[in-house]
């Protein structure tokens, strides 16, 4: 599987898989990126975003929750995208 990261996102049609998150699967993942030395607070690429890493990954999520629930799907905390690669 293909993950791009908290700065691009697969569009809805271009995902293969969604993984949706409840409240707390969202908190782990919190949890998670915090115990990563290289994602705690500024990281190397950032950009033009000066959000924390963590708050824009959560935002991702949620946002493509939300695109899915507008297309009639059932209502996530938050949904992560994958593609997947095929050789």
């Amino acid at each position: 599987m293909l993950y791009i990261g908290a700065w691009l996102d697969w569009e809805i049609h271009e995902a293969n898989m969604a993984i949706p998150m409840s409240p707390s699967q969202v908190l782990r993942k919190r949890s998670a990126i915090f115990f990563h030395q290289t994602q705690k607070d500024g990281v190397m690429f950032q950009g033009e975003d000066r959000r924390e890493f963590w708050l824009r990954a959560e935002e991702r999520n949620r946002n493509n929750a939300q695109k899915l629930k507008n297309l009639g799907m059932t209502n996530y905390e938050a949904v992560e995208l994958y593609k997947r690669y095929l050789y």
